[in-house]
């Protein structure tokens, strides 16, 4: 059935192409006609428009040779004139019929030469009829002329007739032949007629073919797209691994292997998304690791404190709750850092971390619910500094005591890995909102705080107040002013006299830095030295002693006072920068001065820094002549096998063995270790801090050859010490009233 039905539609189309190129056909024959049509009609009028010149040139003719004709016969004619206006008429009709379309050749040349030769004769004779007075002979030249007038005319007329023959006969085809495309124009739009009727009849039945066709094709189909969307919505809910369970050789079963295929790849393609979503959330967990907790000791890092610190103030906003944030410092550990090294440094620090993550309230699981945060909530800014945010608490007195048993926590002994390690923190506390209700205001109190616990001897906890404001500010204020200190000639020098203990002479001489600030008057060096440190303007500063105290010394040579060697002492950041060599040998050199009137002291922490370093620019110092000391001996981390190491001239005794070593037998007993250890090694000693007499005596009794203290003059003025050199070198010989009048408190 279906067969047949293809076979009726397939004769309807080929009917419908048929009547469709049949109308084509008329198409092209009648816009053929009306061309044809469109051609004639311009012919009949351009003919028309040719005809009136041609007609208005012979009627020139006629009225030129009759006018002629009347004034010959008068003797009253111009001769010349006619010429002309019978030679320019027949130009013009010759110009008219040259323009006259194909069709009209009979009539397009005319006999010229015969005319022009006919108007000619006419001339001549008419000049020899002017001429010859006989009459006779006048009538027998008017004779000849009438002849040649009447060929004249014969030619004129054949022209007339020529033209209205041939324009009636072309008239007459051009009649027929607009009849002809008129009635061609008719017939063949009939025939378009039946045609369209016709070709519309074809088409409808064309048009009811393809409907009954497309029904019987649905319904064959229907069955087999209902699989095919069936398989398509499983794939939509994720069930990849479904299968279309036929094959069909045509569009549908492309169309199912599409889907099939469509259905494994969208497998492929989750499996690889998810091992990818998967790698994504790895690195997005790692990510947010390292952009929120510290890579040495995993816990939250400044960021992270910080939003914590800012959400806890947020909900504190709304149940009126204090919290209270406490920043932490170790005591010492850039000389733990230094003595034993940056790896022992970090342990400390992810021993200390440990403490800190373990040290919540003992009922903190109880007391708060899941969705609350922990009572205690540790961090690291940074460095050996840390904080913790103290949550729920009612009052000061809480923050502080949670403080104080974390204190007490950090400050017990650390087993490393091959030592044991005792360190202590200083803590300051802020407490919200008393202190500070945004989180930068309540981190710089807090900080504040800190740095007045160590001011106030470390190892202790201080609460942010007024007055510890006003102190961070002075300070602040203090190190602004320091840095202007020396441009404005604000810094200046003062000497402590070292004597030979047996002979009581001098010895020597301690460069101590002072400052006089104009406002402030004298500012205790136990102020700004560390201040000088800490920013760094210790090294410019520490290069302007060493050049004073060389040129002083050139100073007192030139005035022949014999200078004693001045002891400098040189900060780690002068000592590590790389450049002291160049630095005091360029002072040296400038001044003139022998290298062995200076003493470069250093501390034990700056050479337990970099030891190879250390060894290398002492030797090298020493190398120039220059000596060098170990300061505050006895008190660093220094083990004594690197002692040995460092080519050194002097150990000084640090002041707090000294000051007690008549009622203390543990100071007794260091000093008289220190004292035979520098023996051994072929060291000078020189004891700071003497300040009586027994001191002096005991000292001397266990062979410590020099000191220096308050029981030997303090530190003075330049002037002073020059007053010094002045009098003599024995200590009886000393002006006391000078003296008196130029001391200052020692260091």
């Amino acid at each position: 059935m279906v067969a047949g039905i293809l076979m009726i539609a397939a004769g309807g189309v080929s009917v419908t192409q048929y009547l469709s190129h049949g109308i084509e056909k008329n198409i092209v024959h009648n816009e053929a006609v009306l061309k044809r049509y469109e051609s004639t009609e311009a012919e009949a009028l351009q003919i028309s428009d040719h005809l009136l010149p041609a007609f208005q040139a012979l009627h020139s003719l006629d009225v030129t040779v009759n006018r002629h004709v009347s004034e010959f016969e008068l003797h009253v004619l111009d001769a010349d004139r006619d010429r002309v206006l019978l030679v320019g008429s027949l130009s013009d009709l010759e110009s008219s019929l040259e323009r006259f379309p194909a069709g009209f050749q009979n009539i397009k040349t005319i006999d010229r030469e015969r005319l022009e030769e006919i108007v000619g004769v006419f001339v001549d004779i008419t000049y020899e009829a002017l001429e010859i007075r006989s009459p006779n002979k006048q009538l027998q030249l008017i004779s000849d002329s009438e002849d040649v007038f009447t060929e004249f005319r014969v030619q004129l007329d054949d022209i007339r007739k020529k033209l209205d023959t041939t324009v009636s006969q072309r008239g007459e085809e051009i009649v027929r032949d607009l009849q002809n495309a008129r009635a061609s124009v008719s017939q063949q739009q009939k025939m378009l007629d039946r045609l369209q009727k016709l070709f519309n009849w074809g088409l409808s039945l064309l048009i009811l073919f393809i409907l009954l066709i497309t029904i019987m094709l649905f319904r064959s189909l229907h069955h087999r797209l209902d699989k095919v969307a069936g398989y398509a919505h499983a794939i939509a809910d994720g069930k990849y691994a479904a299968a279309i369970d036929f094959e069909s050789p045509d569009k549908i079963g492309d169309m199912a292997e599409s889907v099939s295929h469509m259905g494994s790849s969208m497998a492929e393609l989750v499996a690889e998304l998810r091992v990818k979503a998967a790698k994504e959330e790895r690195s997005a967990l790692a990510a947010r690791k390292l952009a929120y907790f510290d890579s040495l000791t995993g816990l939250p890092n400044r960021q992270n404190f910080i939003e914590k610190l800012e959400a806890a103030i947020d909900k504190s906003r709304h149940t009126k709750e204090k919290i209270a944030v406490a920043y932490l410092d170790l005591d010492g550990f850039k000389k733990v850092n230094d003595s034993y090294g940056h790896s022992t440094g970090d342990q400390l620090l992810c021993a200390v971390a440990d403490r800190l993550s373990h040290s919540v309230r003992d009922d903190d699981a109880i007391a708060r619910s899941a969705d609350e945060p922990p009572a205690l909530m540790p961090s690291r800014l940074g460095g050996d500094e840390f904080t913790f945010l103290i949550n729920r608490i009612h009052d000061r007195d809480g923050a502080e005591r949670i403080a104080r048993r974390i204190l007490s926590t950090l400050a017990k002994p650390y087993q490393l890995a091959d030592r044991e390690v005792t360190i202590t923190p200083s803590m300051g506390v802020a407490v919200y909102p008393d202190d500070g209700t945004t989180v930068s205001l309540l981190l710089k109190n807090s900080d504040m705080a800190m740095y007045q616990a160590k001011e106030s001897g470390r190892n202790t906890i201080r609460l942010f107040n007024a007055d510890i404001g006003e102190r961070q500010v002075n300070r602040i204020s203090l190190e602004r002013d320091l840095a202007k200190a020396l441009e404005r000639d604000e810094l200046s020098i003062h000497y402590q006299p070292k004597i030979d203990l047996s002979s009581r002479r001098l010895i020597g001489g301690e460069a101590l830095l002072r400052w006089q600030h104009p406002c402030r008057g004298m500012v205790s060096p136990a102020d700004f030295i560390p201040l000088a440190e800490e920013s760094g303007m210790i090294v410019p500063i520490g290069g302007w002693v060493l050049q004073q105290v060389c040129g002083q010394l050139a100073q007192w040579r030139a005035e022949n006072l014999h200078p004693v060697p001045i002891a400098i002492n040189v900060s780690a950041k002068q000592f590590l920068q790389g450049d002291l060599l160049s630095i005091v040998s360029d002072c040296i050199r400038v001044a003139g001065i022998h290298a062995d009137q200076i003493e470069l002291e250093l501390t034990e922490s700056i050479l337990m820094y970099d030891t190879k370093l250390a060894v290398d620019i002492l030797s090298k110092l020493k190398g120039i002549g220059v000596k060098t000391s170990l300061d505050d001996f006895g008190t660093g981390y220094s083990s004594l096998s690197y002692l040995k190491l460092f080519p050194l001239s002097t150990l000084k005794i640090d002041h707090s063995f000294v000051r007690d070593i008549e009622t203390d037998a543990d100071d007794a007993a260091i000093v008289k270790a220190i004292l035979a250890l520098s023996e051994s090694l072929g060291l000078r000693v020189i004891a700071e801090g003497v300040e009586s007499e027994s001191q002096a005596d005991f000292l001397s009794k266990h062979g410590c050859q020099e000191a220096q203290g308050y029981l030997f003059g303090r530190p003075v003025p330049v002037e002073a010490f020059t007053g010094i050199l002045r009098c003599g070198s024995h200590l009886s010989d000393i002006c006391e009233t000078e003296s008196k009048e130029l001391t200052f408190q020692a260091r």
